[in-house]
């Protein structure tokens, strides 16, 4: 609360009775004066204390006294008076994840400025020397995040207030924010997927009931043990939105660039998958039509002898009968593959498939001979992975 005064209180000031009396309790709540008793004296020591750390000076030192109107009474009032801390927005996750700010001027050294729910240990950012319309970057994000998991607050909502301190003792605090917390991290056990230990089930994010929303990805941090879900390059904050769609589940998997999970063969090229073939018996000639005819030549007919036909072919495994793909595995399911019809991608890792598809709630897996078995008439393209995927146990 602001607080005017009638005369110059302090070193040569009239001192009236009612001004000191504002002034001292203005003095106490910035921390200069302890309760009890007030001198003139430690009056006068504890405004030139003040007028030090906001550099107030006159003829070139803090000359003790506090006039209607002054520089001193101004920074007394704003030191007293509570930060304004602004609506929390969500900002992309490489400059910190959120958008912190407050408004009117902070006290200088040696108060503190902490951002938190609470000032109990482990429980704020100290974000003293933060610049006041932009407190949170990358350089402090860690902190706010692991100050989240102690409160194991994923996908929460949590207040968080901006406190003025001076020597452990809170001079003031602002009113409430919201912050959207991250949803829970996950342990990067992909295949097979971790379902134990990462909080709610990871649900299919394809065209729902709720419309149309896609697959989020990883977002490793420093420091941080578990990779973030974000999409649009900012944290996902919502639960019912934690989980992946086809492509962005076999992509994080292998650990592709975010930009690469929109397009199958995209991301078999950012992966550098290769073409697969399939050698497969040659198909009988076509029968001839009508009677036999006989070699014009002796010469021809021997060449006709000397060139068999071949007896086995090369299939490429790209955008091919369903079979084809079958035959391929049925000589050995070994090593790891991408294989995609039309928009649905998954991973073959030897010979078991890993997937995220909405006619399976989400993760699934079976053999590839099952998983192949309806197919007919789709067709199919496989891509051989050049390792195990990166995120494989």
């Amino acid at each position: 609360m602001a607080i005017n005064i009638s005369a110059s209180v302090g070193e040569g000031g009239k001192n009236l009775a009612a001004d000191l009396i504002q002034i001292d309790n203005q003095l106490r709540k910035v921390g200069m004066l302890a309760t009890g008793p007030v001198t003139p004296q430690s009056r006068v020591a504890a405004i030139k204390k003040f007028q030090e750390i906001w550099g107030i000076r006159t003829a070139g030192k803090p000359d003790g006294k506090i006039d209607p109107g002054g520089m001193t009474l101004r920074r007394l009032n704003e030191t007293a008076t509570p930060l304004k801390l602004n609506a929390i927005s969500i900002g992309t996750i490489a400059y910190g994840g959120y958008g912190i700010s407050f408004t009117v001027p902070a006290p200088p050294k040696p108060y503190q400025l902490f951002l938190g729910p609470s000032t109990v240990a482990g429980d704020y950012l100290e974000v003293t020397a933060a610049n006041p319309k932009d407190m949170l970057t990358a350089k402090n994000q860690l902190d706010l995040l692991k100050l989240i998991q102690k409160r194991n607050a994923w996908g929460q909502t949590l207040a968080v207030k901006l406190f003025v301190v001076l020597d452990g003792t809170v001079i003031s605090e602002s009113t409430p924010q919201n912050l959207p917390c991250p949803v829970q991290p996950h342990t990067g056990k992909m295949l097979p997927l971790d379902e134990t230990n990462n909080g709610p089930k990871l649900t299919y994010q394809g065209d729902s009931e709720q419309g149309p929303f896609y697959g989020r990805m990883f977002h490793k941090i420093v420091g941080f043990d578990g990779y973030f879900f974000k999409y649009g390059g900012q944290f996902e904050t919502n639960n019912v939105h934690r989980g992946f769609d086809c492509i962005t589940y076999a992509g994080t998997t292998c650990d592709a660039p975010v930009t690469s999970m929109a397009v199958a063969t995209d991301l078999a090229a950012a992966l550098g998958a290769t073409k697969c073939t399939l050698e497969k018996p040659a198909p009988p000639p076509p029968p001839p039509k009508g009677a036999a005819t006989p070699p014009k030549t002796a010469h021809a007919a021997a060449s006709a002898a000397a060139t068999p036909a071949p007896a086995t072919i090369k299939v490429d495994l790209e955008n091919t009968e369903p079979q084809n793909v079958k035959d391929f595995f049925a000589k050995s399911t070994d090593g790891y593959y991408l294989l995609w019809s039309g928009g649905h991608v998954v991973v073959v890792a030897n010979g078991t498939v890993h997937e995220f598809a909405l006619s399976k709630k989400g993760y699934f897996t079976s053999s590839v001979e099952t998983w192949l078995d309806p197919y007919k008439n789709m067709k199919l393209t496989l891509r051989k992975l050049p390792g195990k995927p990166a995120l494989a146990v």
